[in-house]
Order: C-alpha cells, then sequence, then structure tokens
C-alpha cells in the first residue's frame, strides 16, 4: 500500500473517530462504519463488494496509530481503555521475556 493510500485511510478514520464515539471503542464499529460512510458500502457482502472495501486491518492499525503515537480520539469508555492498556503490557511483556517458544496459555492465563 503506498504512503498517499496510507495518508488517506488515516484522514478518513481521524473523520469516524471525530464523528462517532462509538468507534473510538470497537474496532468492528468502527470497520463497518468506514465501510459504510467513506467506502458508501450498502452491506452486500458479495465477493466483488468485499474485495472493493478498505482492508479492515489497515483501518484498526491506523486506529492504534491514531490513539496510541498521536494521542487523539481516546476511547470514551474507561473500561475499553483499561483493557487495552493490559493486553499491551502483557504483549510487551511476553516480547521481551525471552525468545522460546511459548504456549497462549502460560501467557494470558
Amino acid at each position: 500500500m503506498s504512503k498517499p493510500e496510507l495518508e488517506t485511510i488515516e484522514r478518513n478514520t481521524m473523520h469516524i473517530l471525530e464523528t462517532y464515539d462509538e468507534a473510538r471503542n470497537d474496532d468492528n464499529y468502527l470497520v463497518v462504519t468506514y465501510w459504510r460512510v467513506i467506502d458508501k458500502w450498502d452491506g452486500d457482502c458479495g465477493t466483488y463488494t468485499m474485495r472493493h472495501l478498505t482492508d479492515c486491518e489497515s483501518v484498526r492499525r491506523v486506529r492504534q496509530k491514531i490513539q496510541n503515537e498521536k494521542n487523539l480520539f481516546q476511547p470514551t469508555d474507561p473500561e475499553v481503555f483499561r483493557k487495552r492498556q493490559s493486553m499491551e503490557k502483557k504483549y510487551r511483556r511476553y516480547a521481551l521475556e525471552n525468545d522460546k517458544p511459548r504456549i497462549w496459555e502460560d501467557i494470558f492465563p
């Protein structure tokens, strides 16, 4: 994906986060709202249609960048904010502890 494409996704995502508070708390809501507002998706789930929607992972990653690096449009639900911080700490601890493989249950009991 080119830099101009990512910049467009970022601008559009910022618009959604600014306009729809719930999109700050829920990535699924964010993506569906993005598709409906920006991509003009009518809810059709045909293969052709789905291939022409903005990639949901790109929208989610841009949301993370906006909230974590730019410190904008933070979650409006304190519980969502707390859970995201907790998961980030767990992931960082996992990534830094060691290189040997571990099973999922050991990481998130």
